[in-house]
């Protein structure tokens, strides 16, 4: 997905690879076999510091807080593309109201914990507590901005 979002954006058509897993992709990145790729700062932070892949760019609105030295795509002449992973706790369907109340605030209190924050942002992540309105709504969102690589054929389905 980030790839075709940033290939549209940049008005280019790239070459898709397929890899059966992360591994394999970063191994043929690092090999020079693929010329790049896009993976959560989180996934690839141990290859990047093992200097086995090389960050370019963030595709985000600013620098990251933890990695001021990665500038972000616009920075590096590239379109202003932003990709934002993210991550949902869940819940069985049917889970009682008032339980579902509690975990929403205990949860929210852990993730505003520094120590909790500071690893967060050294991972590449920016925590940002939600409610479960907002969880759906982001979905939405989120399948909206690739249902048109899905009609270009771009991506296979969603």
């Amino acid at each position: 997905m980030a790839i075709e979002t940033f290939a549209r954006a940049a008005g280019v058509q790239l070459l898709h690879v397929p890899f059966k897993d992360a591994g394999a992709a970063f191994t043929a990145v690092a090999a020079g076999d693929v010329d790049f790729t896009a993976f959560g700062l989180n996934t690839v932070a141990g290859l990047i510091a093992g200097g086995k892949l090389r960050a370019l760019a963030v595709a985000a609105r600013q620098r990251l807080v933890a990695h001021p030295e990665l500038p972000t795509l616009p920075e590096s002449g590239g379109p202003a593309v932003e990709m934002h992973p993210w991550a949902a706790l869940v819940a069985r369907a049917g889970a009682p109201q008032p339980v579902l109340e509690q975990l929403q605030r205990d949860i929210v209190a852990a993730l505003s914990s520094t120590d909790v924050v500071s690893r967060a942002e050294l991972a590449g992540f920016e925590i940002t507590p939600s409610t479960p309105q907002a969880l759906r709504e982001r979905i939405a969102a989120d399948r909206a901005a690739v249902a048109p690589l899905v009609a270009e054929g771009r991506i296979a389905r969603l």
